[in-house]
Parts: C-alpha cells; sequence; structure tokens
C-alpha cells in the first residue's frame, strides 16, 4: 500500500512537471516567432537558437527522465503506465517541432560553405573572363578598309559583349549570394564584396570600350553597306540614261517609264545624301573618341572621305545625266510642246527655290550655345532640303540645255535667257545660304556633342585628379598608372582642344556670313568657361602625371638598387665559396698552378666588383641631377640606400683586396722557394761533380784550381741565398702567423743548412786534399833529383812521367769543364790553368750544369769533353758517328748549343744537331723548367737539326737553356746563356 502510494505521488510529481515542461516549451516558440518576426541577423539569430535548444534540453532532460524511471517501476501496475508514455510522447513530439524550427549551428555552417564555395566559383569566373577579355580589347580594332572586314570585326566585337554579358550575370549572382551571406559572415562578406567591387569596375570599363567600339562599327559598317547600295543604284540609273531613247510613237508606255525613272532617281539622291550623313557622323564619332581603341584610323577615315568625294561626283554627274536624258525627250517634241514644257518647269524650278528661300529663313534667331536640338532639328530639315534643291539643281541645267536648242520660230530666246538668268542668281543665293547654314550646323553639331563627352566624362569623375596616396607596389604598377593616366590625359586634352577650335571656327563662320539669324553669346561664353577649364585642368595633370613620372622613377630606381644589392650578395657568397674552398685544401694541394689559378679568379671577381662600383656611381649620379635643386624625400631616402650599397662595396673591395694582396705574397713566397730548391739542387749537383773530380786530380796545383773556381762559384751566391731565406722567413711569419710560418719554410731552411754544410764539408776535403798533395810532390821531386845523378837514361825517365803527369792533368781540367755551356770556345787547345778566362768560364759551367744520375753520367761526361776541342775535330767526329753502324747507338751532339747576346724585340735562334739510334727525343729546359711551343715560342725539327726559335726576346726570356737528347742507349745534353740587352742600350754603345 506505502509502495502504491508513493508510486502515486511520483506519477503526480511527473504530470505536474511534464504541464511546467509544455508550459515553458510554449513560451520558447512565442519567443522565436518574435525573433524572427524582429528581422535579426543570421549570426545573432543562430546564438538564440543555440540559446533556445540548451533551454528545451534542460527543462525536459528531468522530466522525460522521471517519466523513464517511473515506467521502468510500474510494470506490473500497469493501468496508469499508459497517460505516462503518451504524456513523454506529446512532450517528444513538441521538443522535435520546435528543434524543427530551430535550424542548427551544422545546418547553417554547412549553409554558409555552400554559399562560399558558389561565390567563389562565380567570382573566379568573372575574374578568368575579364583576364581574357581584356588583352582583346587593350589592342586597338582594326576597322578594314572593306565592307568584308568590317563586318568580320563587328561580329567580333558583338560576341565580345556577348561574352561582357554573360560575365555580367555572372557578377549579379554573386552580388546575390553576397547579400544573403551578410548576415552571417559580416568580414568574409566584406573581403568579398571589395572584390566585386573591383571586378564590376573592371567589367563596366571593359563593357564602356566595347560600346564605344561598337557604336563607331555599326556606324561605319551602315556607312559602307548603303554606299555599296547606292553605288549600285547609281550604275543602274547610269546603264539606263546611256541606253537607246525611248520611242516616240509610245507616248503612254513612255510617261510611265519616265515617272518611274524619275522617281528613282530622287530616291537614289536622297540615298547618296542619307549615305552621305552616315559618313559625316561616323567621322565625327571618331573624332571625339579615344586614338587607343582604334588601330590605323587615319585609314578608315580616309576611305570614309573617299567615298563621301565619290558620291559627291556621281551625284553631279546623275544629276547631269537626268537633265540630258530629259532633254532628249523634250527634243524630238514640237516646238509649242517644248515651249510649253520650258514654260512649267521654269514656273515650277522657280517656286521650288523661293520654297527652298523661305525654309532658310529663320523666324527666331537660334542660340548656337545653348539650343542643341533646335539646332539638330534645322539641321535635319536641311538635310531634308538637300535631296529638293539637287532636283532643282538638275532641273535648271535642264532649262537651261532646252534654252540651248537653235533658235526656231515662236521659242522666245532672249526673254527666257533673261529669266533663267535671275533664276541662276537665284539659285545661286539659295545654295551659299544652304552650304552657309551646313557648315555652322555642323559644327555646333560638332562642338555640342565634343561638350558633351566632356561633360560625361566629368559626371563620371574622370576629370578628377586623384591624390597619390601610397607608393605602388612595384614597377609594373607604377608604370600601369602612368601609361593609363597618360593615355586618359591625352584623349582628355585632345577633346579640349578640338572643342576650343570647332568653336572658334563657328565663331570665325557666323562672323563671315552676317546675313544668318543665329546668336553666338552664349557660345562665347561657352567658349571663354571650356579655355579656362582647360588650362586649370592641364595644370593639374600635368602636376600628376609629373608625380606619377617620379614614382615610376623612384621604383625603377629601387628596382635596380634591389637589383645591384642581389647581385653584390651573390658575388659576395661566390668569392667567400672560393675563398673556402682553397682554404680547405691541403698545403700540397696549394701549389703554384692552383695559386695562379686562385689569384685569376680572385681578379676577375674584383674586376666585377668594380663594374658593380660604376653601376652605383652611374645610378646615384641618375638620381641626384634630376632633383639638384628640389629637395625631396624620397630621393634622400634612394640616397640613402645607395650610400649604404656603395659602403659596402668599398668594404668588400677593401677585403678582396686585402685577400688578392696575400695571395700575390704567397705566390712570390713560393716562387722564391722555388728558386732556392733550383739553387739547392745545383749546388748539390756541383758539390758531386767537384768531389769526383778531385779525387782524379794528381797535382796540387790541380787541386788548387779546382779550390779557386769552386769559391768562384759558390761564395757570391751565398750571402744571396742567406738574404732570400731571410725574406722568405718574414714573409711566412707575415701570412701565416710566427708559428705556423716557421713550419712553412722549416723544410727549406733545413735544405739550406744541409747544403751549406756539405759546402764546408768539400771546401775542407779540398784544403785536406791540397796539402796530401803538396807533400806527396816533394817526396817525389827528391827521388827524381836522385836518380838524376845516376844518368841520362834516369832523367829521360822523370821527364817523361812528368809529362805524363802533365796530360792527366789536362784530361781531369777536360773533365772539369763538363759543366761548361754547350757549343762556347771557352777552353783553347792551350791547357794552361792560369789564364784568368778560363777560371770565368769554369765558374760558369758550376751554375749552369744539371745534376747527371745513374748511367746518363758516362755519355754526358763524354759529350762535355768534346766541347773543349775544336769545331774541326767536332766536325770530324760527326763524320765517324756518321759511318758507324745505327744498331744500339747512344745519341750524339754533332753541332752543340751556343752562347747569344742578343738585343731586346730581336730574333734568336738556338740550334742543335744529334743523331743515334733509335732516334733521341729532345726537350729544352729553360731555368730548370721544360719548354712548350706557344705563340711567342717555336720548337722545329728538320731531320736531325733541332731548333729553338723566339721572333721577338725580351727581358725574360734571358737565362741558361739546356737541350737533352735520350733514347734507350743513354742521354746527353748541351747548354747555353742567352743574354738579352736593353733597347736603351743601344744609343749608350
Amino acid at each position: 500500500m506505502e509502495e502504491r502510494k508513493a508510486l502515486l505521488q511520483e506519477a503526480n510529481d511527473f504530470f505536474h512537471a511534464a504541464g511546467k515542461v509544455l508550459d515553458g516549451l510554449e513560451s520558447i516558440e512565442n519567443y522565436h516567432k518574435i525573433s524572427v518576426s524582429e528581422g535579426l541577423h543570421l549570426p545573432i539569430l543562430t546564438l538564440k537558437y543555440k540559446e533556445l535548444q540548451e533551454e528545451i534540453k534542460g527543462c525536459t532532460a528531468t522530466t522525460m527522465q522521471k517519466g523513464r524511471t517511473l515506467v521502468n517501476k510500474a510494470d506490473s501496475h500497469s493501468s496508469w503506465v499508459a497517460g505516462i508514455q503518451k504524456m513523454m510522447e506529446y512532450v517528444q513530439k513538441k521538443v522535435d517541432q520546435l528543434n524543427s524550427q530551430c535550424p542548427g549551428y551544422d545546418e547553417l555552417t554547412l549553409k554558409k560553405q555552400q554559399w562560399t564555395a558558389s561565390l567563389e566559383d562565380h567570382l573566379n569566373k568573372v575574374s578568368q573572363s575579364i583576364k581574357k577579355l581584356a588583352p582583346m580589347l587593350a589592342a586597338g580594332m582594326e576597322m578594314g578598309s572593306y565592307l568584308c572586314e568590317s563586318e568580320r570585326a563587328l561580329n567580333k566585337h558583338l560576341e565580345l559583349a556577348k561574352q561582357t554579358k554573360e560575365t555580367l550575370c555572372e557578377l549579379k549572382a554573386a552580388e546575390g549570394i553576397i547579400k544573403n551571406m551578410e548576415e552571417l559572415e559580416p568580414e568574409q562578406v566584406a573581403a568579398f564584396s571589395s572584390r566585386a567591387d573591383f571586378l564590376n569596375k573592371e567589367l563596366k570599363r571593359i563593357e564602356n570600350n566595347i560600346s564605344s567600339k561598337l557604336e563607331i562599327l555599326e556606324t561605319y559598317v551602315a556607312f559602307l553597306q548603303s554606299a555599296v547600295e547606292v553605288n549600285d543604284d547609281i550604275k543602274n540609273l547610269k546603264e539606263f540614261y546611256n541606253s537607246k531613247p525611248l520611242p516616240t510613237n509610245r507616248e503612254t508606255e513612255n510617261k510611265i517609264a519616265i515617272e518611274s525613272a524619275n522617281t528613282q532617281w530622287q530616291e537614289t539622291i536622297k540615298k547618296t545624301f542619307s549615305t552621305q550623313n552616315m559618313g559625316c557622323y561616323f567621322l565625327n564619332l571618331v573624332n571625339v573618341v579615344n586614338e587607343s581603341l582604334i588601330l590605323e584610323v587615319e585609314k578608315s577615315i580616309k576611305v570614309t572621305e573617299d567615298i563621301i568625294i565619290n558620291l559627291n561626283k556621281e551625284r553631279k554627274e546623275l544629276s547631269h545625266l537626268w537633265a540630258i536624258w530629259n532633254f532628249k525627250i523634250t527634243q524630238v517634241k514640237p516646238i509649242k510642246q517644248q515651249c510649253q514644257i520650258f514654260k512649267e518647269q521654269l514656273k515650277i524650278t522657280a517656286r521650288g527655290l523661293e520654297i527652298l528661300q523661305e525654309a532658310l529663313q529663320l523666324a527666331v534667331p537660334v542660340d548656337l550655345g545653348s539650343d542643341l536640338l533646335i539646332v539638330l532639328e534645322l539641321q535635319k530639315k536641311l538635310n531634308q532640303m538637300k535631296p529638293h534643291y539637287e532636283q532643282l539643281n538638275a532641273e535648271l541645267e535642264y532649262l537651261i540645255k532646252l534654252l540651248e536648242l537653235p533658235s526656231q520660230k515662236g521659242f522666245p530666246v532672249k526673254e527666257n535667257s533673261e529669266t533663267i538668268s535671275e533664276l541662276i542668281h537665284f539659285h545661286q543665293t539659295v545654295k551659299d545660304a544652304m552650304i552657309e547654314y551646313d557648315e555652322i550646323f555642323s559644327k555646333t553639331v560638332k562642338f555640342h556633342h565634343i561638350k558633351k563627352e566632356l561633360e560625361c566624362l566629368s559626371k563620371s569623375g574622370e576629370l578628377d585628379i586623384p591624390e597619390i596616396h601610397g607608393d605602388p607596389e612595384n614597377v609594373h604598377q607604377a608604370k600601369a598608372y602612368l601609361v593609363n593616366s597618360q593615355e586618359k590625359h591625352a584623349h582628355i586634352r585632345q577633346l579640349y582642344t578640338l572643342l576650343i577650335t570647332q568653336g572658334v571656327d563657328i565663331l570665325s563662320a557666323v562672323q563671315q556670313h552676317n546675313c544668318l539669324n543665329v546668336s553666338v553669346k552664349n557660345l562665347k561664353q561657352e567658349l571663354a568657361r571650356f579655355e579656362c577649364d582647360s588650362i586649370n585642368w592641364s595644370s593639374r595633370a600635368d602636376k600628376y602625371e609629373k608625380e606619377l613620372s617620379q614614382y615610376f622613377q623612384h621604383c625603377i630606381t629601387q628596382e635596380d638598387i634591389n637589383e645591384l644589392r642581389e647581385s653584390f650578395k651573390d658575388l659576395k657568397k661566390k668569392f667567400n665559396n672560393l675563398k673556402f674552398n682553397y682554404i680547405k685544401k691541403t698545403e700540397k694541394a696549394r701549389n703554384m698552378k692552383v695559386l695562379k689559378i686562385q689569384i685569376q679568379q680572385v681578379d676577375t671577381y674584383a674586376e666585377k666588383l668594380q663594374i658593380l662600383k660604376k653601376k652605383m656611381d652611374n645610378l646615384e649620379k641618375k638620381v641626384v641631377d634630376p632633383f639638384a635643386n628640389e629637395p625631396n624625400a624620397k630621393v634622400q631616402v634612394l640616397l640613402g640606400s645607395i650610400c649604404d650599397l656603395q659602403k659596402q662595396l668599398n668594404d668588400f673591395n677593401m677585403v678582396v683586396e686585402d685577400y688578392k694582396q696575400n695571395l700575390d705574397l704567397m705566390e712570390h713566397l713560393q716562387q722564391m722557394m722555388k728558386e732556392c730548391q733550383f739553387w739547392f739542387e745545383d749546388v748539390s749537383a756541383t758539390v758531386i761533380r767537384v768531389g769526383n773530380y778531385s779525387a782524379e786530380c794528381k797535382t796540387r796545383e790541380a787541386i788548387e784550381s779546382l779550390y779557386k773556381q769552386f769559391n768562384k762559384f759558390i761564395e757570391p751566391a751565398v750571402p744571396q741565398q742567406e738574404e732570400k731565406i731571410q725574406q722568405m722567413m718574414d714573409l711566412a711569419r707575415r701570412l701565416y702567423g710566427i708559428e705556423e710560418g716557421k713550419k712553412y719554410v722549416e723544410k727549406t731552411v733545413s735544405k739550406y743548412e744541409e747544403i751549406m754544410n756539405s759546402v764546408d764539408g768539400l771546401c775542407r776535403s779540398l784544403r785536406e786534399l791540397k796539402e796530401i798533395k803538396k807533400v806527396d810532390s816533394s817526396d817525389e821531386l827528391i827521388t827524381v833529383k836522385r836518380e838524376e845523378r845516376n844518368g841520362q837514361e834516369a832523367h829521360e825517365t822523370v821527364k817523361e812521367v812528368k809529362q805524363k803527369q802533365q796530360f792527366e792533368e789536362r784530361n781531369i781540367l777536360a773533365d772539369i769543364s763538363v759543366i761548361c755551356p754547350a757549343g762556347e770556345d771557352l777552353v783553347s787547345q792551350d791547357t794552361e790553368l792560369s789564364s784568368s778566362a778560363k777560371e770565368d768560364s769554369l765558374q760558369t759551367e758550376f751554375l749552369a750544369e744539371e745534376t747527371p744520375s745513374g748511367d746518363e753520367y758516362e755519355y754526358t761526361t763524354r759529350s762535355c769533353q768534346r766541347q773543349m776541342v775544336t769545331r774541326e775535330e767536332i766536325r770530324s767526329s760527326s763524320e765517324k758517328n756518321s759511318m758507324a753502324s745505327l744498331t744500339g747507338q747512344a745519341p750524339n751532339f754533332s753541332q752543340l748549343l751556343s752562347n747569344q747576346t742578343v738585343m731586346e724585340g730581336s730574333p734568336v735562334t738556338l740550334e742543335v744537331e744529334v743523331t743515334g739510334f733509335p732516334e733521341p727525343t729532345l726537350t729544352w729546359y729553360k731555368k730548370g723548367q721544360k719548354l712548350t711551343a706557344d705563340e711567342r715560342l717555336k720548337l722545329l725539327q728538320k731531320e736531325t737539326k733541332h731548333t729553338l726559335f723566339i721572333q721577338k726576346v725580351c727581358d725574360k726570356d734571358a737565362g741558361l737553356y739546356v737541350v737533352r737528347a735520350k733514347n734507350l742507349n743513354g742521354t746527353i745534353s748541351s747548354s747555353a746563356i742567352l743574354h738579352v740587352q736593353a733597347a736603351c742600350l743601344r744609343s749608350q754603345v
């Protein structure tokens, strides 16, 4: 019982809560209706929908949970469960109904995405269409000289107009979506609106461009078509008038034919005037249109003017033919009938001229400056009078021809002649009045047409000169601003010029013809106003163009500075890479060849840097000169950028110069080290040779002579080498620092010490050997004297021994001369060693010869010994060698090198002749470096003769030249010294 009572209480609470929920849902529904009626923006409305959904969820969740709990508890008491379930279903139905009225956030987000995508699609289509149309319209329109060409151009622009219309529809669709989205995302919509406005302006500009071109093209095509039709009509009429005359016996048929021909003639005359008016209208349109719209406009104008002139000519000719044709018809009629026709035609023509004169007399003065509609109406009436006047003109000609008929009885010629004269005078008066009115009306219409064009430009804001608020983003944009402004301003200037010129022409025409009933008071005022406007506008336009031009020049200069800055950065980067790549090489890899290449590349970068500096100087001059007397903030900014870049260039130039100077010092250091190495090798070889020769010397005199020659060779060179070694050490410390510099030249210094030790050792050994030979010589002389006492035989024996010793000494001295330059007769057949010339020769020999090694020594010695004999002995030896068997023959010089002294700029030839088998290979050396042929130095061979030829000797060619011949059986060499005297010495000599 208690449990049932509790359940009933819970059920009662549930129904009470459900009632409150329903009341709350009703309030929410009313609030929703009010929100919708207020027309709130979608973002606000979406937030309210979200709040309402939260309220619905909050007020129903607890009640629905209570209901579900009761249903679960009351399984056995189902009599009242159905009511709870029904109430829950009703509440859920009400909730679903309200939720359906409040669109969810996700639904709104999806809708926004769809709108955005659709809007992007529409705007992209419009943008693509503009990109497609703009280049086609940017180029001028080619109208063509012929009808087919003009029709083709017209069809093309009609298609462009159709595409423009479709693009406008796309843009309108986009604007509709933007309007729908205004309440959803205001910030995003603002961006879309700005883009749409820009595209709309571009489309309007394109549409105006196409409209202007279409108006011109349609007028031009209509004019050409009308001209073709008129020409066909004129041709038919000419054929008719030039055909056989009408038969005289068919009056009725003739009358019909005459009326038909006259009607056709009048229609053709009207067509010619109509076509001319179309041509004049076309010329007026072209006169005021922007010149950039039409290509080769002069050609179209020329075609139109030629057609108008031709129509005038054809019309006069046609009127003449009409008069002749009617004259021929009248001529065959009886004289009485001719008189009657003449009188009737005279009355008709006179009356017609009177009507024209009355029509030309203006009842009220016409103000040409303001009454454009009246002027247009009068011009229209005047154009309508022109065919009538042309007919009267033809009739007058017809009357004159009738009067020219031979005098016949009953035809009053004299009286009619006076009447015709008066009529001609009257006709001329009417003609002059028509021409004057036509001229003034045409010029007035042109004036107002140009005035209207200027007023339209003024209303659209085209005459306004905008202020420049911000700098253009780049050169292309600045150029576009400048070019567009110049084109627009040129067109406006053209309109002002045409307007003023046309107004002055009107005033001049009115003053010339005072009889015309027209007023120019307002026209003068308008003209004065436009002259003033033109001056003011031109002044502002010139100032604006000047500012744009300055902006354009500023952008160009800024771009030039940026380009130079980028070039400088690139140059600096490449130079640093070059420097780094050289530094990271090993010491062995940084040889002389690599160093020279590095110096060449650095020189190239230095040249490029100088080019950049020159460009910067030119750019600075270009900026400063135009504004020398006009300080400008922008110019100061540019000059600041230029000065900053110039400072960077100067700093970098100092870095490059310092690096280049270091490389030059490195090259100098390596060159000195290389020269020292050559000297070391030379001294080392000399020490070896002198040591070998000293072992073969038998007498003290020979040792003493050898010692003197060696001292002559070594003593002058040692101080020079010590100084060079010191310079190398100083330079190495300067380049690499104290420790690194010491390591860099350590090998060279050690080698120098080693060489000097070997020299000292040789000198000591020579001195010791000289003392030993002195003792041996004394003992031998004592022995000889003892034996001399024993008799003549012993004396002769001693004499033979002495002669043998002298012969051996001579051979030793010949061996010493192995280092003597090839081909020089420095040692004569006299073997005395006391000659100072011979000592000098030996000194030169020590300095010149290379060190032979291995098997080469035997042949080198043999070759050098042959240098001591006379040239006759050389030739004899050559002959003997040529007769010997060539099998396994070592190289042999039959002609040696000889020392030469030449003037600078003269040619020189060093020549040797060598034999041997296999054929020896010759190699030329200068100061230890192998020589190769180039533009200055030629290496030639003819059979066994080998020649080194220099066309123009210079100072650097002086020095020691060595030629080495080598085959499988041995190696020999010959040497010579080339002395080069400066050209200035010739005058001194």
